[in-house]
């Protein structure tokens, strides 16, 4: 099981390991919304709830992919 440990005071849990999202930004070649949703949902069926992401990926494509992926409730897990 992942282990999880309290994020500052703000009281939130995350995963020991985080999902780096730059392969959603296009960096390292083309990357499908699909293929995305892919890779992020078998990371929280592993326990990580943490998605380290940023404007800087793509020039906001990995906070858009990542965003359509975890649409739909995804984000409350």
């Amino acid at each position: 099981p992942m282990t999880h440990h309290p994020l500052g005071r703000t009281g939130l849990s995350v995963s020991k390991l985080s999902l780096g999202g730059a392969q959603c930004g296009q960096q390292y070649g083309p990357l499908s919304v699909p293929q995305a949703a892919e890779v992020v949902h078998a990371a929280i069926d592993a326990g990580v709830n943490l998605i380290d992401t940023s404007a800087f990926y793509g020039k906001g494509t990995s906070e858009t992919i990542l965003g359509e992926v975890l649409a739909g409730g995804w984000r409350e897990k």
